[in-house]
């Protein structure tokens, strides 16, 4: 697992990539934990116009994931606004069949170098469902601290689970 930072890699996304992306991100195990902004079922049409808004809208934060150069999933920053403007939330997901395999802890840790190298931040932050074990473990494994909860925050599919608010400042990477 060590060496995945030679076979993932950040990349613009392309009209080309529409299929994969349906293909990957139309599985309910994927958007399990995902905000209600993600569809689901997750169809082209979708996937079309995230890329058109994506490309389009000259949005240079949000990436394509590849492994091994196949399209694995998306992950990206945002900058926060008002008081939190110094802020950024960094989120990503893959699909099923890249679960296990050491890609979300290098994406993490590209996405920490992203950030901290174009923005003039102080920090970065992600939300967490208290449920997404994998995810906790990335962030941690990244230098990421739990920094609260929001108890019963997260409500999903029925479920109503804690929001966990992990947080990594500048001067805390290496």
């Amino acid at each position: 697992m060590k060496n995945q930072k030679k076979f993932v890699e950040l990349t613009a996304l392309y009209p080309d990539d529409a299929e994969a992306l349906t293909k990957l991100a139309d599985n309910p195990k994927v958007a399990q934990f995902l905000r209600d902004s993600f569809p689901q079922p997750y169809t082209i049409d979708h996937a079309k116009e995230f890329i058109r808004l994506m490309t389009e809208g000259n949005v240079q934060s949000v990436f394509a994931v590849r492994y091994k150069s196949e399209f694995a999933g998306i992950a990206g920053v945002h900058l926060l606004s008002d008081v939190q403007r110094r802020t950024v939330e960094a989120g990503f997901w893959f699909g099923e069949k890249f679960w296990g395999k050491g890609i979300a802890t290098e994406v993490c840790r590209q996405l920490v170098k992203f950030a901290f190298t174009y923005y003039d931040i102080v920090k970065i932050q992600a939300e967490v469902a208290a449920p997404n074990h994998a995810s906790a473990k990335v962030l941690k494994k990244n230098g990421f601290q739990l920094e609260g909860v929001l108890r019963q925050s997260f409500h999903k599919n029925g479920h109503d689970w804690d929001l966990h608010i992990y947080g990594l400042l500048r001067e805390e990477v290496e």
